[in-house]
């Protein structure tokens, strides 16, 4: 079988690829650097660029293929994230994953699959939820929802959604507070700084020995990426024009 994987240098998208690989498929996987290229073709995958918003050209990298998975994501790589940074993983979402059912249908796969977050839908009173749960009122998931709907307006038949205990109607009211929100937003942006990591400066595997030596290469690996962020924000100050005073 021959599978299409936009965000195949991804988090989930290098564990979709490994998995298909392993199962003897076929994998093409969308690529926007050379780093993702060289990510997607060391895990037995063929990279092909195209823009994942433009459906003719996701259409012509996927010819040939019977299912499209859409893994891609752009989670913030800031410690602290707000709205502002959210909007390619919005964008991706959204009009990512109307360009990949369009290039469904132009190349007439017989599947589309799209990750989605489970906690877009669920109860507050602890019962098990499905698929037709309510979602939340939550704007950081409001996309992930859309994404779903689009797919769903497309002709995609059945959503899935993992096995998972009741969550009690107390941790659901805690997670209506202000401080478990930051808190969460706090531990997206950590999840977004080590994909950065791994991804920017090759930190997939420490080099020096025992907890002292992981946190020295952890240590100068954020330092190296803040480095980088400070001088890039200071050539970009430096090259405003000067304000003139009144």
């Amino acid at each position: 079988m021959r599978v299409l994987v936009a965000g195949a240098s991804g988090v989930l998208g290098r564990r979709i690829v490994r998995q298909l690989v392993a199962r003897n498929h076929r994998v093409v996987g969308l690529a926007r650097s050379e780093t993702a290229e060289a990510t997607v073709r060391s895990l037995g995958g063929e990279p092909r660029r195209a823009d994942l918003f433009d459906a003719n050209a996701v259409a012509q990298a996927a010819q040939g293929c019977e299912i499209i998975i859409r893994a891609a994501t752009a989670i913030p790589t800031k410690v602290r994230s707000g709205p502002k940074d959210w909007v390619m993983n919005d964008r991706i979402r959204r009009e990512g994953t109307r360009s990949l059912v369009a290039a469904t249908a132009l190349v007439g796969a017989r599947a589309f699959l799209q990750e989605s977050v489970v906690w877009a839908v669920g109860t507050l009173d602890g019962r098990p939820f499905d698929e037709d749960a309510p979602p939340a009122k939550d704007p950081i998931l409001a996309s992930a929802l859309d994404g779903e709907r689009i797919a769903r307006e497309a002709g995609v038949r059945h959503l899935v959604i993992p096995r998972a205990g009741p969550v009690m109607p107390a941790q659901r009211q805690r997670e209506k507070e202000r401080s478990w929100r930051r808190r969460y937003r706090w531990r997206a942006g950590i999840e977004g700084r080590i994909s950065s990591l791994r991804r920017d400066y090759g930190l997939r595997r420490c080099l020096y020995h025992g907890p002292d030596g992981l946190r020295r290469w952890v240590g100068w690996g954020v330092i190296a990426s803040n480095l980088r962020r400070i001088g890039r924000a200071l050539v970009a100050r430096a090259a405003r024009p000067a304000r003139r005073a009144a």
